[in-house]
């Protein structure tokens, strides 16, 4: 897949881009149906008997991992487009998806959430130029709003390196070490990560965003259909969000990361 200037730079100001294509709808659909197999084989969770959907977040699919149907499918999309975002020789393909699954649990109430945001890594102050690692978030089921999909702080990573060139030194940085530094300065971000206040967290951060420091920010939600996925900068902080629909979240999830020789 190559991916146009206009995409590339959505992608630099965001840190996160949607493709519309990049898993063959039915392949998508046949990689949930493998994975409604092994909640049935692991956990006993049937597809049409809800009442035995009692695992909000059910794990063991590292045999589906490791399948051949899991390591190759839309491998040429997404690389074309890592070439892209990241430049040609200069990362490592991921050796498979990662299946996620996540059930409602009766009486949760959706809301964007106080706790859980992080980025998954702590990073090396020399190593955030340019893109270190690229997440891909695909779909095996129409995922809609309030439906599970992760919660991304879209265009984070500027601030990230902005912090990180204000305070130079050697060691890792650490997602808690980022936020209560610029909760602490910024009243939108602390809002976000301590507060629980009575403003509509929803209209705050998905709708309205703010702009710190100069740079633009948003929380977006990632939703969408089958075969549609999501490139996300490692910089970005994220967080999980509770599922409150009939339906799981079927999601999968791979990471792209820098070669050594690269930087």
């Amino acid at each position: 897949m190559k991916l146009t200037q206009d995409q590339v730079d959505e992608f630099d100001r965001w840190g996160l881009l949607r493709l519309p294509d990049a898993i063959p709808h039915d392949d998508a659909t046949s990689m949930g149906d493998l994975v409604w197999r092994q909640l049935s084989t692991e956990h006993g969770i049937e597809r049409d008997r809800p009442d035995t959907w009692t695992v909000e977040r059910p794990l063991g699919f590292k045999p589906l991992a490791q399948s051949e149907t899991f390591r190759r499918t839309g491998a040429a999309p997404i690389a074309g487009a890592a070439d892209a975002l990241m430049g040609k020789g200069s990362w490592e393909p991921a050796k498979h998806w990662r299946p996620f699954v996540t059930f409602a649990v009766p009486g949760t109430t959706w809301d964007v959430p106080l706790s859980g945001w992080h980025y998954d890594c702590p990073f090396d102050r020399e190593r955030i130029d340019g893109v270190p690692a690229i997440h891909v978030f695909a779909f095996m089921a129409p995922l809609r709003p309030k439906g599970g999909g992760t919660l991304v702080l879209a265009g984070s990573h500027h601030l990230v390196r902005k912090y990180t060139a204000a305070h130079p030194g050697g060691g890792k940085v650490h997602s808690r070490t980022m936020k209560d530094t610029l909760g602490a300065v910024h009243p939108w971000l602390d809002e976000l990560w301590h507060k629980k206040t009575e403003a509509d967290r929803r209209r705050t951060f998905l709708h309205d965003g703010a702009v710190v420091d100069g740079i633009p920010l948003r929380v977006v939600e990632l939703t969408g259909e089958p075969g549609e996925a999501y490139l996300m900068n490692s910089l970005l902080l994220h967080a999980p969000a509770p599922n409150v629909l009939p339906t799981p979240r079927m999601m999968l999830i791979q990471m792209i990361g820098r070669t050594e020789a690269s930087g």
